[in-house]
């Protein structure tokens, strides 16, 4: 499609490096479901691009670049309802979420950092949007630009209520271009959309669970993300991690057991060992 040839690219070097650490961003009260007000700025290696998706909508990405040549490309799903408030100097809201604040991580391991916006007709929010076809559109817009532009595999992780809006892209497109998918504090139950509403048995790239024995979150307990490993439809593995620091949020908000306070790292290394192990999707 003609649209999805032109991208508009917004780059501005921020001074101030965006902190990993949970109390590194200005924090506000959390909401259910890690749904989070907070801000931080660029890194010097981030910058602000803007792609068309649909006809008349633009995603705002947040680019996290290597210094090297990328291993792999992740394209980071925050929870919450997907509204980042996306700028030129960085975010303007959910800084707090446990993917945005150890983006830096993985591009220290070598990875190129997609983390989209709320699309321009839906800058209220993904709520009720997550698991749309229009929203996976979005995905795979954001996926063939990024395969396009790079020359590696490319991943799909979500956490908390983006584990939804990854899935559901997956279910709808096929994995086209995308090598495979981790899930992080999974959301498969309460009142709101959850991975109930997403055919999970059409996923069949390798698929990686990762989630806190202690989560404490209504919506993301830990025996539903074991129920998960039988309806997902491809190989598929979960990674269990335990302790961390006592929560400064709700159990559903991000500073928690939910978003892995004080044991990021272990649950980021935990998903770069598997991404070594999971190197091509054909």
């Amino acid at each position: 499609m003609q649209a999805l040839s032109r991208v508009f690219s917004i780059v501005i070097f921020a001074g101030a490096a965006g902190s990993l650490s949970a109390v590194g961003v200005h924090a506000r009260e959390t909401s259910e479901e890690g749904s989070a007000e907070g801000s931080t700025l660029f890194a010097e290696n981030e910058s602000l691009q803007v792609i068309p998706t649909r006809p008349g909508v633009t995603v705002s990405i947040a680019m996290s670049k290597p210094r090297a040549t990328p291993t792999a490309a992740v394209v980071l799903f925050s929870g919450g309802n997907g509204s980042l408030k996306l700028s030129k100097t960085g975010f303007g809201a959910g800084a707090e979420n446990f993917l945005i604040r150890t983006r830096q991580q993985f591009t220290q391991a070598g990875y190129v950092v997609a983390i989209g916006d709320a699309p321009s007709d839906r800058m209220n929010g993904l709520d009720g949007f997550r698991t749309s076809e229009n929203h996976a559109e979005d995905v795979k817009a954001i996926v063939s630009w990024l395969a396009a532009r790079w020359r590696a595999p490319i991943y799909l992780i979500g956490t908390s209520r983006g584990t939804i809006s990854a899935c559901n892209a997956v279910a709808r497109n096929g994995g086209r271009n995308v090598s495979g998918l981790i899930l992080t504090a999974s959301v498969t139950a309460g009142s709101r959309d959850s991975l109930a509403d997403v055919a999970l048995e059409k996923i069949k790239v390798p698929t990686l669970l990762v989630h806190h024995r202690q989560d404490a979150c209504h919506a993301s307990p830990y025996h539903g993300a074991q129920a998960l490993l039988r309806r997902l439809g491809g190989p598929k593995e979960i990674e269990s991690i335990s302790g961390g620091d006592p929560p400064q949020s709700n159990p559903c908000g991000p500073i928690s057991h939910h978003g892995f306070l004080g044991v990021e790292s272990q649950a980021v290394q935990s998903i770069v060992r598997w991404i070594q192990r999971h190197p091509a999707h054909d």
